[in-house]
């Protein structure tokens, strides 16, 4: 099916093609995880927070259970679709939820 002249060039390409695939997971799914949660409206939560020493209450903030929340919400979902719709890769499935927590780390820390 392939022309003889071309098999070679099409094997190169191929194999160089597959081994970039991964390094473009995350720019990719970078732009997918920006949008999973709100994390605007997580860092002003945040910033509501009294942090003096004599308020910081001995249970957390209310920005914690509705962060975890939103995090259930997501998990379910996707893991609906990987389950039920479409099976996700293991390493697309890794670098979305890596993705996810260092915007959630950044959020926390940079706000």
């Amino acid at each position: 099916m392939i022309p003889e002249d071309r098999h070679t060039f099409l094997t190169q390409f191929y194999s160089q093609t597959v081994q970039v695939t991964h390094e473009l997971r995350i720019p990719i799914y970078h732009n997918v995880s920006a949008n999973i949660l709100d994390y605007m409206a997580i860092a002003i939560r945040i910033s509501k927070v009294n942090w003096d020493i004599g308020e910081i209450l001995t249970q957390h903030n209310v920005y914690v259970d509705i962060l975890a929340n939103e995090l259930q919400t997501f998990r379910n979902r996707f893991d609906h679709i990987n389950e039920d719709l479409l099976p996700i890769p293991k390493a697309v499935y890794k670098t979305i939820w890596d993705q996810i927590l260092d915007k959630i780390f950044y959020t926390m820390v940079e706000g």
